[in-house]
């Protein structure tokens, strides 16, 4: 991961700090068409391991419960991630705005930061 590339973006929003930029607390997003079409996005492992800080368990989310959580997207936008269960008991995360950083075939790093507030934020990031 290049440090250097993640910490420029802050150069962008200000009022973000970026506290933690390990590997382990990534979450890599492999784009599809589909998932733009349709906004179906199927929350894979390191997903569910990263919404785990926003203290989401998707173990523990009932049917339709939805946990949204403030975000900020690689081109300075803010925008909200969804991380939520179908009526059927799908893992699925939503990342409103998505369009605006991705297309089919990109690859999307999801971390986390805090606001000067101590507000936990996501960060989309275009691989």
């Amino acid at each position: 991961m290049n440090i250097d590339k993640i910490l420029s973006m802050f150069d962008l929003v200000d009022e973000f700090q970026l506290i933690d930029f390990s590997p382990a607390s990534t979450a890599k997003l492999n784009v599809t068409k589909t998932m733009l079409d349709k906004c179906i996005i199927d929350a894979n492992a390191s997903i569910r391991q990263l919404a785990r800080l926003f203290d989401v368990d998707y173990d523990e989310l009932m049917p339709s419960e939805k946990v949204k959580v403030p975000s900020l997207l690689c081109n300075g936008t803010e925008a909200t991630v969804t991380f939520y269960k179908t009526a059927r008991g799908d893992r699925r995360i939503s990342i409103q705005k998505i369009k605006e950083i991705a297309g089919a075939g990109d690859t999307l790093d999801l971390t986390w930061g805090k606001s000067e507030a101590g507000e936990l934020i996501l960060i989309v990031k275009q691989k």
